[in-house]
């Protein structure tokens, strides 16, 4: 059987042309490897879900061979997106990459193209943004987790509206001992316990009203963000969040027990993904003196977004990235003093701060940065700030 009779049919931009062999489809998640020097270290920074692309080999052949060459050539030097007619896919709509047009003296009448095309979602360039705050993705967050209640979370059976109870009872105390850690005046913490203790009180009638339950959630962040001082203080109350576990793990099958752990994870994922948000616009907001405290915040989030993510739906997952991704260009966008370490011996706190800065304004934030005691004769490592 010759190759012509084993071909399939495709097209692009409504130009039909027939495949064969091996079509390759890649995907996955857009990646960026850092490596650092003198180190055996290695992180892979993840950016999101990348788009599809896919690569086939397309034969035109008689009848109409030059016609119909020349109007698949034109279709794929047309600037933008078309429809590909995928044979396994179906239509997506894609972009065409450069292409590879082999015709052979010895085989006349028959081209054969090396095609690559990227899925695409508008044939735009990005708008640059300009706003770098956070506040609008983490009430996406909050919106995408209330749909999420609404529409997986459900008590038809008593045990596994108890096991509900259970759960929710979990969440308010992780918030309640939250709260606890932090500096802050006491009546407003007074009054966030008096909103938990409410909730407790009237959990049996939310967890059997999904809209109300849903509700319930993005109150509690909302009420918990008005004990905070400032931004790191917010910051910190979320991070105590972190780690969180109805330490259900549900074994066993049945609708009852399906029921069960799908309410158990709906709660955890809802939790996880409202703390996580909460913590990025916390960190967003907040004000750094140097690169070394902005880059423990990066790493405390990236480690959070690292232990959560797998088990996130799609929905939540989208929205984490998008809050995730401005956090991104917001901590770029900033340019803050630098710490380096400098050798001293039997020298005041006050000769090195002044012989670096030319005045003392920085003394208070040097002494705390490396914790010092003995501030009158300092020896060793210390670190300084120098501008970025």
């Amino acid at each position: 059987m010759s190759v012509l009779n084993r071909l399939v049919d495709a097209s692009f931009r409504g130009i039909g042309f027939q495949t064969t062999g091996t079509i390759s489809t890649n995907g996955g998640r857009k990646q960026i490897k850092h490596n650092y020097p003198s180190s055996d270290k290695l992180f892979i920074e993840d950016l999101g879900k990348m788009q599809k692309s896919f690569s086939l080999t397309a034969h035109i052949s008689e009848p109409n061979y030059f016609e119909k060459r020349d109007q698949l050539i034109k279709a794929l030097e047309t600037d933008g997106a078309g429809v590909l007619v995928h044979p396994f896919f179906g239509s997506i709509r894609v972009v065409p990459r450069p292409y590879t047009l082999d015709e052979d003296l010895t085989k006349l009448n028959i081209a054969t193209f090396t095609l690559t095309f990227s899925v695409t979602n508008e044939n735009v360039q990005p708008t640059p943004t300009t706003d770098l705050k956070t506040n609008n993705l983490r009430d996406e967050v909050f919106r995408v987790s209330e749909t999420k209640i609404q529409e997986d979370f459900q008590t038809t059976k008593s045990d596994n509206f108890t096991s509900s109870v259970s759960n929710m009872n979990d969440v308010f105390n992780s918030m309640d001992n939250a709260t606890n850690t932090i500096a802050n005046a006491q009546d407003d913490i007074s009054t966030f316990q008096n909103v938990l203790t409410g909730a407790r009180d009237d959990v049996n009638t939310f967890v059997s009203n999904t809209a109300g339950f849903a509700g319930t959630f993005t109150n509690l962040f909302k009420n918990a963000l008005t004990i905070a001082t400032n931004p790191l203080s917010a910051f910190n109350l979320f991070k105590n969040m972190f780690g969180f576990n109805t330490g259900d793990n549900i074994e066993g099958i049945g609708s009852i027990l399906i029921e069960r752990q799908k309410n158990s994870d709906t709660i955890k994922q809802v939790f996880d993904s409202n703390v996580l948000a909460s913590a990025y616009w916390a960190a967003s907001e907040s004000a750094y003196n140097n690169d070394e405290e902005l880059n423990e915040i990066i790493d405390i989030l990236e480690e959070q977004y690292q232990a959560i993510i797998d088990d996130l739906d799609d929905n939540l997952t989208n929205a984490i990235d998008d809050i995730r991704s401005r956090f991104k260009l917001f901590t770029q966008s900033l340019t803050v003093d630098r710490v380096i370490e400098v050798d001293v011996k039997n020298q005041p706190a006050t000769k090195l701060v002044y012989s670096y800065y030319g005045s003392l304004d920085k003394y208070d934030a040097i002494v705390e940065l490396n914790d010092i005691i003995n501030q009158v004769d300092m020896s060793g490592t210390i670190k300084v700030t120098e501008s970025a």
